[in-house]
């Protein structure tokens, strides 16, 4: 090839990348639905649940400004992952824990400062959560109730021993994750601590963890916030490297012996084996479409003091008009 037209060739392919990287750029939106129970800094409970009586204020300002420096970090590590627009939720306690005049003033960031609000004149959980988002990142989250060697573990409130969807224990990662499954959206990043992180690679292995401790009930030690910034942005570029090679799955596996699935559920694997699963979605190798989420019952188990009985059984409050609800309603037992 003429010297002239091998350059001319050069920079066209080089062009192509640049515009095809911008393309993509420009495509990976993502939602980072931020609790603060898990948040790097938060070691003791008058820390992360400072609304309580006799917490200090003090203890609760600085709880809010090591969480708000933490979220930074990660929309940060994000944005220089490859990022084009973000989505930040405060869903801690319903939200309200972020401290506004010391958030990252990026115009790529939409910050949502309760996690109910407002989307085409109708009140809902997590607005923006939609077909538009690549991938869901739950920063500062922590484990489901009644789990064992973890930090403040629940299930949305201590009244509820368990939660389960089609017969699998979650906690409020499992619910998240398969909320956003309804739009195919995959969890790719959880950061907290050690429990958290165990949960979240058993039902969702494909998901990267960032664990920045390790606790009891209700205190709990761990890396430094600086420290931890560092560990979790190096999560969030692996999740977002592993989102975008196609790696990233909707697919959540049982964590027990109780089958979960049908055999026509979607889930199937190689050699006609059926793997337990909450939701299944599109194939990353260009298969058809099909909804990613197959919740069909949901069912709570509340501790003795609170209710007697067995668990309570009801429909799946995910589907029909979800964008009509602000959270996934639960009826009394």
């Amino acid at each position: 090839m003429h010297r002239r037209g091998f350059l001319s060739a050069a920079t066209g392919a080089a062009l192509a990348r640049i515009v095809n990287g911008a393309q993509e750029s420009r495509r990976l939106k993502l939602f980072l639905n931020c609790d603060m129970d898990g948040s790097p800094g938060i070691f003791t409970r008058e820390q992360a649940w400072y609304w309580e009586n006799g917490a200090r204020p003090e203890v609760g300002r600085e709880a809010c400004e090591l969480f708000t420096a933490d979220i930074n970090a990660a929309s940060e590590a994000a944005l220089a992952a490859g990022a084009a627009e973000l989505i930040v939720c405060d869903t801690h306690h319903g939200g309200g824990n972020f401290i506004q005049e010391k958030l990252l003033r990026d115009p790529r960031i939409t910050y949502l400062y309760r996690s109910v609000g407002m989307e085409d004149g109708k009140r809902r959980w997590m607005p923006g959560l939609n077909e538009t988002v690549a991938g869901l990142l739950l920063p500062g989250h922590h484990a489901k109730a009644s789990t064992e060697g973890a930090f403040l573990p629940h299930t949305w409130n201590f009244e509820w021993l368990d939660f389960t969807i089609n017969g699998q224990s979650v906690g409020e990662i499992g619910i998240e994750a398969c909320f956003a499954g309804h739009w195919d959206i995959p969890l790719i990043h959880v950061q907290g601590d050690e429990a958290a992180c165990a949960e979240t690679r058993r039902q969702f292995p494909t998901a990267v963890t960032t664990a920045v401790k390790r606790g009891t009930t209700d205190s709990c030690t761990g890396l430094t916030p600086e420290a931890a910034k560092r560990e979790t942005a190096r999560g969030i570029k692996q999740a977002i490297e592993s989102l975008r090679a196609g790696n990233a799955s909707l697919q959540a596996v049982a964590t027990d012996d109780r089958d979960v699935a049908d055999e026509n559920d979607g889930c199937g694997g190689e050699g006609g084996a059926t793997p337990r699963c909450i939701e299944t979605g599109r194939s990353h190798g260009g298969g058809s479409r099909r909804p990613a989420m197959r919740c069909r019952e949901v069912a709570v188990g509340y501790r003795p003091r609170y209710a007697t009985g067995s668990p309570c059984s009801f429909a799946c409050p995910f589907s029909g008009s979800i964008s009509s609800i602000p959270r996934p309603r639960l009826v009394p037992c």
